[in-house]
């Protein structure tokens, strides 16, 4: 019998990533969510046509790559992939993103994943805490707080 793999897990977090620019942060995490089976390697494709149409910077340093909407169909199961870059990476238009999300979600879970997202990542202090934090459980504790299971 096929598991499904959970939203997030340590396996889907990168700790004080280095990608050399946003190109390579959206690849990393698209990599992540296909290596634990969350989506096909065409959704990477998909996470790059997303932010060519508007940036999926958040804001507060946090940015959210995910597909097209046409792109459920290379979605296996709903996941999370991290890459935390303490450094930050450039994302356009003078937006340092710390905190890359790579999302990929079935039908319209991506809303509530979002939404809760928002709520963690607007609140300085629990997202300087999710930035401090020295190890995947920690970062995973930390964020599932706002997290929908």
């Amino acid at each position: 019998m096929h598991q499904t793999p959970a939203i997030l897990s340590a396996d889907k977090i990168i700790l004080n990533a280095r990608p050399a620019d946003k190109a390579a942060a959206i690849d990393a995490v698209g990599r992540l969510l296909v290596a634990t089976g969350h989506v096909t390697a065409d959704y990477i494709a998909a996470m790059f046509a997303r932010e060519a149409i508007a940036t999926t910077y958040l804001g507060n340093g946090v940015a959210v790559p995910h597909g097209t909407k046409d792109a459920l169909a290379f979605v296996r199961s709903s996941g999370l992939a991290i890459l935390h870059v303490p450094a930050g990476v450039d994302f356009g238009g003078g937006n340092t993103a710390r905190l890359v999300i790579g999302l990929a979600a079935r039908g319209d879970e991506h809303l509530d994943i979002l939404t809760s997202l928002a709520e963690v990542c607007s609140d300085d202090a629990r997202l300087e805490q999710l930035l401090a934090s020295r190890s995947t459980d920690e970062l995973i504790t930390r964020l599932q707080g706002g997290l929908p299971s």
